[in-house]
């Protein structure tokens, strides 16, 4: 057991009021890992509540019911106000957390759950406990771990959890799937997750929309560095075209992984107002967290992310440079 885990209970039970945040366009880590905390700390008898900064993803129905979803939007102040303490978990870091950052730089008392080796002074004030684990495959690992050694009853939680570990490995495909992960997973299972249909849930409900998007995507990609990198764009012309929506371009990135030969790739999204959001991927040696601090951003080795604004075709061709730059480096 990670030996910081043996903090989290005491610092929970000086609270009865948490408010659950994680970071903006929620991926199944993030919502797997907020439906599950808040399923486990209701079981030590706090009254959690889980906000979301942006419209609950299409993709991830099976989890809409696992716990209160709040909007940020329409209830923050209300959320402030009634909270007594603040978890965060999948990120620590204020550019995702965008929404709250300034609430946050002045919180109640704030416990940090996370995963990603890049943070910003979240969790860091008296008061405060921040558990940064950069090995663990998910932040749904860092939970589901804790309340296995603590002897929590993980059931309710269970789906959600399970939901984090899988979407963030990939389905256990990625290079951070190791033996926590499956060790995590195996104890999940014996908690009543049944993987098939969790995997047809998330996996084979698409609507036509997303899959004539990726196939556009596609068909527009460049290959670059001699094969090695490919250069990915969705507009928001291209989601008009295909009546698709912001949600649909999650996991799009991860398309180009089956091309062989293919070491890097980049995403670029045009977000409604303008942001380019920039998804980088890595299979081999390039560090992509890395290239993402130079824009602002931050993530994993081979899974980063940033955020930029300005001229497309200016930020475009500065991200691929910069990717460029690493592969002939690497």
């Amino acid at each position: 057991m990670n030996a910081a885990y043996a903090h989290i209970l005491p610092w929970l039970k000086r609270f009865q009021r948490p408010l659950l945040l994680s970071h903006l366009r929620p991926d199944g880590d993030a919502l797997g890992t907020l439906a599950g905390c808040a399923a486990v700390v209701t079981e030590l008898g706090l009254s959690p509540q889980c906000a979301l900064f942006d419209d609950y993803p299409r993709r991830y129905e099976i989890l809409r019911d696992t716990a209160g979803w709040r909007s940020w939007t329409a209830d923050g102040a209300a959320l402030q106000s009634g909270c007594d303490c603040v978890v965060i978990v999948d990120t620590c870091s204020f550019a995702q957390l965008e929404p709250a950052a300034e609430f946050l730089r002045s919180a109640p008392p704030t416990l940090v759950l996370d995963h990603h080796a890049t943070s910003d002074d979240i969790g860091v004030r008296e008061g405060d406990l921040r558990i940064i684990d950069a090995s663990a495959g998910a932040a749904s690992l860092i939970v589901e771990e804790w309340a296995a050694a603590v002897g929590l009853s993980i059931g309710r939680a269970a789906t959600a959890l399970y939901v984090g570990l899988a979407t963030d490995t990939g389905w256990f495909r990625f290079s951070n799937a190791d033996a926590r992960i499956f060790a995590s997973a195996a104890r999940l299972c014996a908690a009543g997750v049944r993987p098939a249909e969790l995997y047809e849930a998330l996996y084979q409900q698409d609507p036509e929309a997303r899959l004539r998007l990726a196939g556009r995507m596609l068909s527009g990609m460049r290959v670059l560095a001699g094969g090695r990198l490919v250069v990915l764009e969705v507009r928001q012309s291209d989601l008009r075209a295909c009546g698709a929506d912001a949600g649909m371009t999650e996991d799009l990135v991860n398309e180009a992984s089956r091309m062989a030969g293919v070491e890097a790739t980049v995403l670029f999204n045009e977000a409604e107002d303008g942001v380019i959001r920039v998804n980088l991927r890595s299979r081999r040696s390039l560090d992509v967290a890395a290239i993402a601090r130079q824009f602002g951003g931050g993530g994993h080795v081979r899974a980063a992310g940033a955020r930029q604004r300005g001229d497309w075709k200016e930020v475009t061709e500065r991200v691929i440079a910069a990717v460029s730059a690493g592969l002939k480096g690497g």
